[in-house]
């Protein structure tokens, strides 16, 4: 197990050549001493100021650190972070609205939220995004709040909070950072546990009406009951308009959009990554290229990002061929002894920076 106090080091000169070198580990010293810097919430800047403790991750030749987190103080900083999914708890002119994408089983805890009705009843029952004074963890609970198994996509708060099996949480830097290229980086311990769906992910930040091909870059996505395969793709949509989705396009990157290198990478903190440039997504995996795509569609526009720990969910319950579990289909997860199994799993990020090219 690698001690949540080693020297947060960035991989991108590693990406650059494709050598590894050994990390560099911090003196250890005992979690419970660790206290989080209760000023890191309020500093109104996209680099958190603590990054330029670790010179090898602004002293970059050929690129500009843009943005960062080291995850040091005690709570999530709303100049850099929103605490939701763009689409979830979106105010409709009436009253907020809240979704439920690709049948998953979780709802999101938003702790930054507009909405006073979420931050009165949900935010004080359980808050997902805990912090050591290195990292944050974003974890998931058994929703006390359920009292219904509806399956409704959207509805009012109280609706769909009602029928959610979990509560979980997502971070993204929507409205607040996005940017077409660059190289996207961060540090992270997935959970094994069935069920999970964690994902760390670039997505567009025009709406429908503003001319979008929808573009999505999956920089790893994994499903908790296989934690030896980690998910690479590319996503975007033709003839976007505001009264019709698109035409859904999915390309697999080379040699293979599911990467396994026998590592379980639940056991200790990899960082993943992905070098944007025009036509090219290089994908990494502590500093070493896992994939590639060569696909002019991704310049299309700016991106933004999103890490998120899911439950459930379609994916989770494909064939095992497809990733998933592999189950009858009157045997979806949660079932009965998946919720006695579950112990409240984690997504662990030790830090997240962003580069543009100079």
């Amino acid at each position: 197990m690698i001690s949540k106090n080693f020297a947060k080091k960035s991989l991108l000169s590693i990406a650059m050549t494709g050598l590894m070198s050994p990390l560099v580990f911090a003196q250890d010293v005992s979690v419970d001493t660790l206290v989080g810097d209760v000023d890191a919430a309020s500093v109104e800047s996209l680099i958190d100021p603590a990054t330029y403790d670790y010179p090898e991750a602004t002293q970059i030749s050929g690129y500009e650190l843009v943005f960062s987190d080291e995850f040091n103080g005690t709570a999530l900083n709303p100049y850099r972070w929103n605490s939701q999914l763009r689409w979830d708890g979106e105010f409709n002119g009436e009253r907020f609205e809240y979704r439920v994408i690709n049948g998953e089983d979780q709802f999101y805890v938003n702790v930054l939220s507009e909405d006073q009705e979420h931050l009165d009843e949900i935010v004080p029952v359980y808050n997902p995004f805990q912090f050591d004074g290195s990292t944050l963890a974003i974890r998931a609970a058994k929703n006390p709040l359920q009292t219904t198994t509806n399956k409704l996509t959207w509805g009012s708060l109280d609706e769909i909070s009602a029928q959610q099996t979990f509560l979980s949480g997502a971070i993204s830097t929507h409205e607040k950072f996005s940017q077409k290229f660059g190289y996207f980086e961060a540090r992270i311990k997935i959970p094994s546990a069935t069920g999970t769906f964690p994902a760390f992910w670039l997505l567009h930040d025009k709406q429908a009406d503003e001319g979008t091909q929808r573009t999505e870059i999956d920089i790893m996505e994994n499903l908790g009951h296989a934690p030896w395969y980690v998910y690479n793709s590319f996503h975007y949509f033709k003839n976007v308009t505001s009264s019709y989705f698109g035409d859904a396009n999915f390309i697999k990157p080379e040699p293979s959009g599911q990467v396994y290198t026998g590592t379980d990478y639940s056991e200790e903190f990899h960082t993943y990554a992905v070098k944007w440039t025009p036509g090219s997504v290089v994908w990494y995996i502590d500093g070493v290229q896992m994939s590639e795509m060569l696909n002019d569609e991704a310049d299309f526009e700016e991106l933004y990002v999103i890490l998120n720990l899911a439950m459930g969910g379609n994916w989770t319950n494909f064939p095992a061929n497809a990733g998933g579990l592999g189950r009858d289909s009157n045997d979806r997860f949660p079932n009965a002894n998946d919720l006695v199994e579950f112990d409240n799993p984690a997504l662990e990020i030790d830090y997240v920076r962003f580069y543009q090219a100079q």
